[in-house]
């Protein structure tokens, strides 16, 4: 499509464009490549001949999408897995990886069901269950999303559409019947949310912190978070006793201490409001109880 449509580009600048940097992880590579490691330990990858991306690409430079879905498929023609990559409107993003044995794939509709584990309205919580239905992406757009908690059906999507030849025509086309619709995602949201605030009087609920390692972006540290991130990490580097990993929101993870002692401890942090806590509140306390094992807590010089 990046030659033969000139609007359209791939990785570069056009009125209309696609970027890896905007599917999945944010490091390098393919959108495809980066697919293919979410779902390795899923599927035998060397399987997936052929993928199917159902998202919106960028308009003038501009995209937000709530959710992109890929759809994975065999040499046969079987469906091996899908892929739904969620976005919230606080700048995080989930993957939720469907494969054949969370579901039915044996022709189509294909089902499949994963447990929420990913906040992205406030007036709903992060419980419950999302079963997936997939039309056959090859004939037509048809997925469907229901989610239940507690043996009640909470909510029911669907997206439907009809496929069209993407020719140059067709591209021009689409743009002057609808230039302002990708803009218009969220405002539509909160006019959305809007409503289900002041007219059906919803409960609020406050943003949990991410705690599923499939969500794979997080909110950015604040200068007063990463100033106490920097502090206390410069405590760590002085640590003389024990072995510690220290695995960010980010998902990188550092060593401090020493490797030969037996005492290890593995420690996630969620949330960058951690290390502002832990300078808040009494440090050499939260550091004890945050970093034990068997009894033998981590020392460092200057604590």
């Amino acid at each position: 499509m990046d030659q033969r449509l000139p609007l359209f580009g791939y990785n570069r600048r056009r009125p209309v464009s696609l970027h890896d940097g905007d599917y999945l992880d944010d490091g390098p590579g393919t959108i495809r490549e980066k697919l293919t490691a979410r779902l390795v330990q899923e599927v035998d990858v060397a399987d997936i001949e052929r993928v199917v991306m159902v998202t919106s690409p960028r308009l003038l430079g501009y995209v937000f999408n709530p959710v992109s879905f890929y759809y994975c498929f065999d040499k046969s023609g079987g469906l091996l897995a899908t892929v739904a990559e969620v976005n919230n409107t606080y700048g995080e993003k989930h993957v939720y990886t469907l494969p054949a044995i969370n579901g039915n794939r044996n022709g189509f509709p294909a089902q499949f069901q994963a447990e929420k584990a990913f906040h992205v309205s406030p007036y709903n919580t992060r419980g419950g269950r999302y079963d997936f239905t997939f039309g056959d992406i090859r004939r037509e757009l048809d997925i469907c999303l229901d989610l239940h908690r507690d043996g009640e059906h909470i909510l029911k999507a669907q997206l439907q559409g009809n496929a069209q030849a993407l020719t140059s025509w067709n591209h021009l086309k689409t743009l002057i019947k609808s230039p302002f619709i990708p803009f218009l995602t969220i405002p539509r949201i909160y006019w959305e949310a809007f409503k289900l605030r002041f007219k059906r009087k919803l409960t609020f609920h406050d943003k949990p912190v991410p705690s599923s390692p499939m969500t794979i972006r997080r909110l950015p540290a604040t200068r007063i978070q990463k100033y106490f991130q920097g502090l206390i990490q410069g405590l760590l580097d002085k640590a003389n006793r024990g072995l510690l990993r220290l695995t960010l929101p980010d998902g990188k993870t550092t060593v401090y201490g020493r490797s030969e002692d037996t005492a290890q401890v593995n420690l996630r942090v969620n949330d960058y409001r951690f290390f502002s806590r832990v300078a808040w509140e009494p440090t050499s306390v939260w550091v004890k109880h945050s970093c034990t094992t068997n009894g033998i807590p981590m020392t460092s010089r200057g604590c």
